[in-house]
């Protein structure tokens, strides 16, 4: 089993929405039940407005811009992460 050092239950995991994945991989491979509690979320009730504006508003919000692009960056290191921490045998 893993490292669980006597915690008894679940735990209440608090991290960023972005991590929740890889952080309850890495508790599960411990041998620590944990509750997910994800915060940081990426989408807001503005982004969800904005999305309901005309077609031609809706057809340039699809060009990237530098915070799309960042955003998907912090994706693309998220699944690069889960994948090394897979091959390490961490998770």
């Amino acid at each position: 089993m893993g490292l669980s050092k006597g915690i008894q239950g679940p735990i209440l995991l608090v991290t960023s929405a972005m991590h929740m994945t890889r952080s309850l991989l890495i508790f599960q491979r411990q041998g620590i039940k944990a509750i997910a509690a994800p915060t940081d979320f990426q989408i807001t009730q503005q982004d969800i407005a904005a999305s309901q504006r005309n077609w031609q508003a809706v057809a340039l919000d699809l060009l990237p811009d530098t915070y799309e692009l960042h955003q998907s960056t912090k994706a693309l290191k998220e699944y690069i992460g889960l994948i090394v921490y897979r091959l390490r045998g961490w998770l």
